[in-house]
């Protein structure tokens, strides 16, 4: 399990030892909400490497103890669903400034200069990515309920200009976004956004917004389920179709050699899949459309670009590219009557974009890109490839604290905050 942030109680003496006062350390006195609320709502937080260092240091025994929470599946309370962890910190000896040292190297520096992205998809389960009703929204509810209560949200592209200009951003800073423009983020997302007074940016598809491009992901995942087929033969490979495992397993490395393809032949190998499952009814409509674009702007939101057709643009030669990336910016501009200036390049891992992409990217007059590698943002990561990480809302607290650890990992030796 990665190191999660801690929580200091002092016990024996319950005053701080004459060595401890006005050092880095601040002992909250602050109860718990709930168990199940963020574990880093926390005034200090240190890694293992420092919780070792600081024994080592201070001659001084520290004793994690795990509190499971009274509520949940024993999975949920095994995993991060409740992760109140506690230190005890029994000095025995002073420790003067050498724990302050150590405290000063291992320690997470305060978030001046860093920015963590947080980015969602859908909301609601989906054939695609299915989960159970209501599951996605009470999720999502209760990880941007946390976000609001200990982190400074602040607006993307606002932050990423000051950021960029060497400019100091608020204590845990963090910037939300959307992708690919589901209906449920208008019509879920935006009132508990709302709600909650928190700015989010929207990255949307202007081929999908049409209805003039198919979301192959959500067709696949749709197929298989109403597919009148027992089984079917693809690419070498026997898939039966007869129980969800069997689905399920199709339905991953189906989707994993389709993103290895271009645009064209994707669409060719999806016609074929279609003739294979011979599916039932129609595809679902899941995106929203031009009205519900405006109708974000309209509330507040910021809306960027996200390609004209999500395609994944390192299988795609320079001149798709191109066009992808112009025209996305062109039309949103055009029927939103706003400025775009950030590009969040279609599944946003190393292998989905490439040199020729983030180039193009600067060449369309795109100020920032934004990828799904997972890390903080600061200055001297390049500005058309910031880092992102993608939560899933129906994990709920779980996922959300497992992407917070970079919010508070300890900074390595000689690295600049």
């Amino acid at each position: 399990m990665r190191p999660l942030p801690v929580r200091f109680h002092q016990s024996r003496p319950r005053r701080r030892p004459a060595s401890l006062r006005g050092s880095a350390v601040q002992v909250s006195r602050e109860s718990w909400r709930t168990r199940r609320e963020a574990a880093w709502s926390v005034s200090c937080c240190l890694g293992d490497r420092a919780q070792e260092a600081l024994a080592g240091r201070t001659a001084a025994q520290f004793v994690c103890k795990h509190t499971p929470p009274e509520h949940g599946t024993r999975r949920a309370q095994n995993a991060f669903r409740a992760p109140a962890y506690r230190v005890t910190c029994r000095a025995y000896a002073p420790v003067g400034s050498a724990f302050r040292r150590a405290l000063s190297k291992y320690a997470a520096p305060p978030v001046s200069a860093r920015l963590l992205i947080l980015g969602w998809h859908n909301v609601a389960g989906t054939y695609g990515f299915p989960s159970a009703p209501g599951r996605g929204e009470h999720g999502l509810e209760q990880q941007l309920s946390i976000l609001a209560r200990t982190a400074n949200v602040l607006p993307l592209e606002e932050t990423l200009e000051r950021m960029y200009r060497g400019e100091h951003l608020p204590s845990r800073a963090v910037a939300l976004t959307f992708d690919d423009g589901y209906r449920d983020n208008l019509t879920l997302a935006a009132p508990i956004l709302e709600r909650l007074g928190l700015p989010a940016t929207f990255f949307l598809v202007p081929g999908l917004l049409s209805g003039e491009v198919d979301a192959w992901w959500e067709t696949i995942g749709w197929a298989l389920q109403s597919s009148t087929s027992e089984s079917i033969l693809w690419e070498g490979m026997s898939f039966a179709l007869t129980a969800q495992d069997g689905r399920d397993l199709a339905y991953s490395q189906i989707v994993r050699r389709l993103k290895r393809r271009d645009s064209q032949a994707r669409a060719t190998t999806m016609r074929e899949l279609l003739e294979m499952l011979e599916p039932t009814g129609d595809p679902p409509d899941l995106f929203m459309d031009w009205q519900g674009a405006r109708e974000l702007v309209e509330r507040g939101f910021s809306v960027q670009s996200h390609t004209c057709s999500h395609v994944v643009l390192a299988e795609e030669d320079v001149e798709s590219q191109r066009r992808e990336l112009t025209e996305a910016k062109r039309l949103l501009e055009k029927n939103l009557d706003i400025d775009i200036s950030i590009i969040a390049y279609p599944h946003g891992g190393p292998q989905d974009y490439s040199a020729d992409t983030v180039t193009l990217a600067g060449e369309a007059e795109y100020r920032w890109g934004v990828t799904t590698r997972e890390a903080f943002t600061t200055s001297a990561v390049p500005a058309l490839e910031t880092r992102r990480c993608v939560i899933y809302p129906e994990r709920g607290v779980v996922d959300l604290l497992a992407q917070l650890r970079y919010l508070f990992r300890p900074r390595p030796r000689g690295a600049r905050s």
